[in-house]
């Protein structure tokens, strides 16, 4: 793993320059991993400098990560670091220097919180929430979670967990890691590649897979994005009406939008429903498949069109931000 890492760099340990951040080990009774951690980083010709996140902010830390190449997040409890993380604004930071080709080394719960959720932290044989964190949405830095040091004691119990999810989980033994370069995500080190992925739900009409829709989204997450608002032609999104989003008969995906437009009277729960919209929020699409997708707003589109609306107000949400609504 020491050589893929190199690899990774593409420069010599001892020019490059390394922020450690041990926080996660702060109330951890054993801290002698993290002093093993710092020895083998110094034997492999490291100089490094450890930053404390209680003492940061997003100003200091976007200096310190200016004139870095590698920042490396240490183990320990993954709830506290987590809450450390979001209050020093780090996770903004570590995003911009991401941004800019640096590497980012988590162990732990530093590859946790590099997911889109900590929840495999708190899974029974790991963490405990030692600082009632109710937020557990992470970094989103990837779009599938990590399961640490996982052996036959607890690989069953992941297993049931990671089918409650609805987000890959890479499931590491002590002696494996990620390895994450653009596109490329491989699983290195000896021992088994275990990845749980949670299929699209069982119930999703051929029509919907085709369409586009391969991935489930919390609407509430696409709300608070900042975006802006742009105009689009309505009949741009008018193809929405022809897919049968909603349930009929005791079915679900069974009744399409210009069904409910041309039958209110026999679909009056969802016409309802349309009438209620505000078209003051604009909708949220994505491009996916070669098409804009609507993410929320199809009884705001569904309302524009029926009072003659020739264009409705719009937000695109970027791909590379599905690991934050998942």
């Amino acid at each position: 793993m020491t050589k893929d890492f190199i690899e990774l760099l593409n420069k010599d340990p001892k020019s490059a320059r390394l922020v450690f951040v041990p926080n996660a080990a702060d109330h951890e009774p054993d801290k002698l991993y993290v002093e093993e951690d710092k020895k083998r980083l110094a034997s492999l010709g490291f100089d490094f400098k450890t930053v404390d996140l209680k003492n940061e902010n997003q100003i200091s830390l976007d200096e310190k990560f200016n004139n870095a190449d590698i920042v490396f997040v240490e183990g320990g409890n993954t709830f506290y670091l987590l809450d450390l993380v979001k209050k020093s604004g780090f996770d903004k930071s570590v995003k911009k220097f991401l941004e800019r080709g640096g590497v980012y080394v988590g162990v732990s719960a530093g590859s946790i919180i590099a997911g889109p959720n900590i929840e495999p932290a708190g899974w029974k044989y790991a963490d405990k929430n030692i600082v009632g964190l109710n937020d557990l949405a992470a970094m989103g830095l990837v779009s599938f979670a990590i399961a640490p040091h996982i052996d036959n004691s607890n690989i069953e119990e992941v297993k049931r967990e990671a089918a409650k999810v609805c987000y890959p989980v890479i499931a590491l033994a002590d002696e494996q890691a990620v390895l994450v370069d653009g596109n490329r995500v491989e699983i290195i080190g000896g021992g088994d590649k275990i990845v749980f992925k949670r299929p699209l739900k069982s119930y999703f009409p051929q029509i919907i897979k085709e369409i586009g829709f391969d991935f489930d989204w919390d609407e509430k997450k696409v709300w608070k994005f900042v975006l802006p608002v742009i105009e689009m032609d309505i009949n741009e999104l008018i193809w929405h009406f022809e897919v049968p989003f909603y349930s009929g008969d005791g079915n679900k995906y069974y009744v399409k939008p210009r069904e409910v437009i041309d039958n209110p009277v026999d679909h009056k729960n969802e016409y309802e429903k349309m009438k209620g919209a505000d078209l003051r929020y604009p909708l949220d699409l994505m491009e996916n498949k070669g098409r804009l997708l609507l993410l929320d707003g199809l009884h705001r589109l569904m309302k524009a069109y029926i009072q003659g609306e020739k264009t409705v107000k719009v937000r695109i949400v970027p791909r590379g931000r599905i690991p934050e609504i998942l």
